[in-house]
């Protein structure tokens, strides 16, 4: 991966989550892009690398928060391994694939943060349903920015896998 390239991709995902993602706020969720970017990152980066750019995504997103720096950095980094995880038992470019590992990443990481704002005296009122919400609207939004990413791959250095039917005719005997 090309840390140059990598670094201002992360740059303008955080600009556009702060910036550009609030005027598609629907019911007071916004789709959490950079958690996408994070899942593009997991999905298709290998070794090391792939799990420090989601830390360093979330880091660059603590630095534009409000909140307690360090925690986002730390749940989009746990978010990113476990999609590099699981990333050998998906498709990696299927649409459904983006949708459930951007709403099971949602979860995490979004449910992380209500439980620490609850932990420390936060507002418990509809802090599920709104979790819930978020989770789902960028489950929503991750088939678009995926593709848009996936287009970005070659000046990122990042190969993507190719698929072979040739196997499947020796499995259907």
């Amino acid at each position: 991966m090309k840390w140059v390239s990598f670094i201002i991709l992360a740059l303008v995902t955080v600009v556009v989550q702060t910036t550009i993602a609030p005027r598609f706020e629907l019911s007071g969720a916004r789709p959490d892009l950079t958690l996408i970017v994070v899942m593009f990152v997991a999905l298709h980066v290998r070794g090391v690398d792939a799990i420090t750019a989601c830390w360093l995504l979330g880091l660059m997103a603590d630095l534009q928060s409000c909140g307690r720096p360090g925690l986002l950095a730390l749940l989009y980094g746990l978010a990113g391994a476990g999609i590099y995880l699981a990333r050998d038992a998906v498709f990696r470019r299927h649409a459904l694939t983006h949708v459930a590992l951007a709403l099971f990443a949602g979860l995490f990481v979004h449910g992380g943060l209500g439980i620490y704002y609850l932990a420390t005296g936060g507002a418990a009122a509809g802090l599920g349903t709104k979790v819930l919400w978020v989770a789902l609207y960028t489950a929503l939004w991750a088939p678009l920015i995926h593709a848009l990413t996936l287009k970005l791959s070659p000046w990122l250095g990042i190969e993507l896998p190719r698929y072979s039917h040739r196997g499947i005719a020796r499995l259907s005997v």
